[in-house]
Protein backbone atom coordinates (compact mmCIF):
# COMPACT_ATOMS: atom_id res chain seq x y z
CA UNK A 1 0.00 0.00 0.00
CA UNK A 2 1.68 3.61 -1.08
CA UNK A 3 1.34 5.96 1.85
CA UNK A 4 0.06 9.62 0.63
CA UNK A 5 1.75 13.03 1.84
CA UNK A 6 -1.55 13.69 4.41
CA UNK A 7 -0.54 10.22 6.30
CA UNK A 8 2.76 11.07 5.87
CA UNK A 9 2.55 14.34 7.82
CA UNK A 10 0.76 12.43 10.23
CA UNK A 11 3.32 9.91 10.73
CA UNK A 12 5.69 12.28 10.81
CA UNK A 13 3.91 14.48 14.08
CA UNK A 14 2.55 11.61 15.73
CA UNK A 15 6.52 10.42 15.66
CA UNK A 16 7.30 14.42 16.64
CA UNK A 17 5.48 14.01 19.51
CA UNK A 18 7.10 10.58 21.00
CA UNK A 19 10.18 12.14 20.35
CA UNK A 20 9.61 15.50 22.33
CA UNK A 21 7.68 13.44 24.94
CA UNK A 22 10.81 10.97 25.49
CA UNK A 23 13.68 13.50 25.44
CA UNK A 24 11.11 15.21 28.07
CA UNK A 25 11.02 12.44 30.49
CA UNK A 26 14.90 12.25 30.08
CA UNK A 27 15.17 9.02 28.46
CA UNK A 28 18.61 8.04 26.25
CA UNK A 29 17.46 4.87 25.37
CA UNK A 30 17.43 5.40 20.90
CA UNK A 31 14.49 4.65 18.74
CA UNK A 32 14.39 3.10 15.81
CA UNK A 33 11.81 5.37 13.38
CA UNK A 34 10.81 4.18 9.80
CA UNK A 35 12.86 5.51 7.15
CA UNK A 36 16.04 6.24 9.10
CA UNK A 37 19.25 4.77 9.88
CA UNK A 38 19.64 3.37 12.88
CA UNK A 39 22.51 0.83 14.00
CA UNK A 40 20.93 -1.75 16.91
CA UNK A 41 22.15 -0.88 20.13
CA UNK A 42 24.42 -4.06 21.38
CA UNK A 43 23.34 -5.24 25.20
CA UNK A 44 21.37 -2.14 25.66
CA UNK A 45 17.42 -1.35 25.89
CA UNK A 46 16.23 0.54 22.67
CA UNK A 47 12.31 0.81 20.90
CA UNK A 48 11.04 0.34 17.79
CA UNK A 49 8.45 3.30 16.55
CA UNK A 50 6.33 2.42 13.74
CA UNK A 51 2.87 3.87 12.14
CA UNK A 52 0.71 1.72 10.18
CA UNK A 53 -1.48 3.04 7.78
CA UNK A 54 -5.03 2.11 7.50
CA UNK A 55 -7.95 2.39 5.33
CA UNK A 56 -8.54 6.05 4.10
CA UNK A 57 -12.15 7.46 3.44
CA UNK A 58 -13.43 10.57 2.26
CA UNK A 59 -14.18 12.66 5.16
CA UNK A 60 -16.23 15.79 3.36
CA UNK A 61 -17.79 16.63 0.55
CA UNK A 62 -16.82 18.77 -2.90
CA UNK A 63 -14.82 18.37 -5.81
CA UNK A 64 -11.16 17.26 -6.10
CA UNK A 65 -10.06 19.29 -2.82
CA UNK A 66 -11.46 17.11 -0.07
CA UNK A 67 -10.77 15.78 3.46
CA UNK A 68 -9.42 12.15 3.54
CA UNK A 69 -9.45 10.85 7.22
CA UNK A 70 -7.10 7.25 7.73
CA UNK A 71 -6.78 5.10 10.65
CA UNK A 72 -3.87 3.75 11.36
CA UNK A 73 -2.25 2.24 14.43
CA UNK A 74 1.12 2.89 16.54
CA UNK A 75 3.06 0.59 17.24
CA UNK A 76 6.06 0.69 19.61
CA UNK A 77 8.23 -2.15 20.14
CA UNK A 78 10.73 -2.31 23.23
CA UNK A 79 13.49 -4.68 23.02
CA UNK A 80 15.59 -5.36 26.30
CA UNK A 81 18.91 -7.37 26.90
CA UNK A 82 18.54 -11.02 27.44
CA UNK A 83 18.92 -11.80 31.28
CA UNK A 84 17.50 -8.38 33.23
CA UNK A 85 14.04 -9.20 33.96
CA UNK A 86 10.74 -7.29 32.95
CA UNK A 87 11.38 -4.52 34.91
CA UNK A 88 12.81 -2.07 32.72
CA UNK A 89 10.46 -3.03 29.89
CA UNK A 90 7.49 -2.35 32.26
CA UNK A 91 8.40 1.06 33.19
CA UNK A 92 9.25 2.35 29.08
CA UNK A 93 6.05 0.68 28.42
CA UNK A 94 4.57 2.87 31.35
CA UNK A 95 6.49 6.15 29.83
CA UNK A 96 5.15 5.24 25.70
CA UNK A 97 1.64 4.74 26.58
CA UNK A 98 1.65 8.72 28.28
Amino acid sequence: MSRDSGFDAAATALEKHHRDGWAAEGRTEPVDYDGRDFTTPDGAAWLRFTVEEGEGDRASLGGDDYLQRHDGTVIVEIYIPWGIGTGLATRLADIVSK
